[in-house]
């Protein structure tokens, strides 16, 4: 299962514009190199990857070339990689990968996008937690993971293209991840994976109005500069730690620590850990770094509380660490 995917703000009020950008943009005719997933998988298998792949791509670049009197504005080179031939990728501006494993640092079946070097880098992850072989060859819905590599691969290349995350508040967000086909968009930071997850005419709508009318093709856009890491659910405890990220209340409370460090500076001492629960309510705590710029801080947890997953950051003066999460079951 995809699992709920959830973005941290500290409002989730409506603003003007819903939509988040960021400054990666194309600025001519793009290059989407597809690379083959690597496992042993058979040719079917490997051919259904690559067609929904393609599926998922195009649900942007057909929707745009209708939208145009001129389509070639908007055009792009799509080349499939074959798994273990030698190809010079740095021609590509947009490179996707696929990984049958679960990467310690990276939920299962979700996908990654990072710009670096004017290039952007699409990771696929599709392992499921029930499922311990290859994709195809557990005993689980292939149709399914198929559909779940649809919707978070639109998703990572609507990151790739420059947009960021679609914002709401949490009532909203609520709504949209039990009915996906009603949400206005694909760029939502949280997701079930389905099939009805799709590129919406207010998405098309919005990479018309970063681009303008000379679309991918508009030499007057600013080169772009290099991005932080877009993940659509990320646990990267590279400066946040939890103890235990799954926990089985079998008795009445638990506790997990969550920790990190910070470069400390003179003021202000205290940390604020947000903490967004499975039922979209938060949790403000506050608590003070130790004279090394470390802190700790020991979260109850109890048989009452709502059972799924819990989103966790922490702030110092304006430094944020990465989101990290667990789970109650």
């Amino acid at each position: 299962m995809l699992g709920m995917i959830l973005a941290f703000s500290t409002n989730y009020a409506f603003a003007t514009d819903p939509y988040e950008t960021q400054s990666n943009r194309f600025i001519a005719k793009p290059t989407v190199c597809v690379v083959e997933p690597s496992d042993n998988l058979s040719t079917k298998d490997t051919k259904s990857v690559m067609d929904e792949a393609k599926k998922s791509v195009y649900d942007w670049i057909i929707p745009l070339h209708e939208k145009s009197n001129n389509p070639n504005k908007w055009a792009i080179n799509y080349l499939e990689i074959p798994a273990n031939k030698s190809f010079d990728l740095s021609s590509c501006n947009v490179i996707i990968n696929f990984k049958n494993e679960m990467n310690a640092k990276v939920l299962p079946n979700l996908g990654t996008h990072k710009y670096m070097d004017r290039i952007s880098y699409i990771t696929i992850f599709y392992k499921t937690n029930q499922c311990v072989q290859s994709m195809m060859s557990c005993k689980t819905n292939n149709d399914s993971l198929i559909a779940q590599i649809g919707a978070t691969l639109r998703h990572e290349f609507g990151h790739a293209i420059g947009l960021g995350h679609y914002t709401s508040d949490k009532s909203k967000n609520k709504e949209w991840f039990e009915n996906p086909n009603t949400a206005p968009s694909i760029m939502l930071a949280y997701s079930k994976g389905l099939e009805n997850e799709h590129v919406t005419s207010g998405d098309i709508n919005k990479v018309i109005e970063i681009y303008g009318n000379s679309g991918f093709v508009n030499r007057h856009l600013p080169n772009p500069r290099q991005t932080l890491p877009v993940v659509l659910t990320q646990i990267i405890p590279t400066d946040l730690f939890i103890s235990d990220h799954y926990v089985r209340l079998s008795k009445e409370t638990n506790t997990i620590q969550i920790s990190g460090t910070f470069e400390k500076m003179n003021k202000p001492e205290s940390v604020i850990i947000t903490i967004v629960r499975p039922d979209f309510e938060i949790e403000k705590i506050k608590t003070v770094l130790d004279r090394d710029g470390n802190f700790e801080y020991d979260f109850k947890v109890h048989t009452k509380m709502p059972k799924g997953l819990y989103y966790v950051q922490a702030q110092y003066n304006k430094n944020l660490t990465q989101k990290n999460l667990f789970e109650l079951s």
